[in-house]
């Protein structure tokens, strides 16, 4: 399986690994989503910084971000932070994610303590949106 996820206190951490398809990351939303846990979620850290090819387009991005939105009007207070270090992934999630950004926070970071980070920041009113 290409991804782990790590429930942790108040949020999830997602480790994507080797090749990833459009397909399995969709069912790691799926998973995360339909978990009867995700409504009381306060963050969720995705790192792809493991990712060594995929097959993800800018159109079945889209489509992921559509479901992340739908998600997200059940719970508001999930802001999600992605660690990526490849440029044309960081790109990409950051052109699907355009519209998702007037609902919720998203970040896109170089690494796991800017994830903590942010969301640190977030919730003491440091980061405005």
């Amino acid at each position: 399986m290409p991804y782990q996820i790590t429930w942790e206190s108040r949020g999830v951490f997602k480790k994507l690994s080797g090749y990833v398809s459009a397909e399995e990351y969709g069912h790691s939303v799926d998973v995360v989503q339909g978990d009867v846990r995700f409504d009381e979620l306060r963050y969720i850290i995705v790192d792809a910084t493991g990712i060594t090819g995929d097959d993800f387009t800018d159109e079945i991005l889209d489509e992921i971000a559509c479901l992340k939105h739908v998600a997200h009007r059940s719970n508001t207070q999930c802001p999600v932070a992605f660690i990526v270090t490849s440029g044309r992934l960081a790109r990409m999630i950051t052109q699907a994610t355009l519209s998702l950004r007037k609902m919720m926070a998203i970040a896109v970071v170089p690494d796991v303590g800017d994830a903590r980070r942010w969301f640190h920041d977030l919730r003491h009113g440091s980061v405005h949106l």
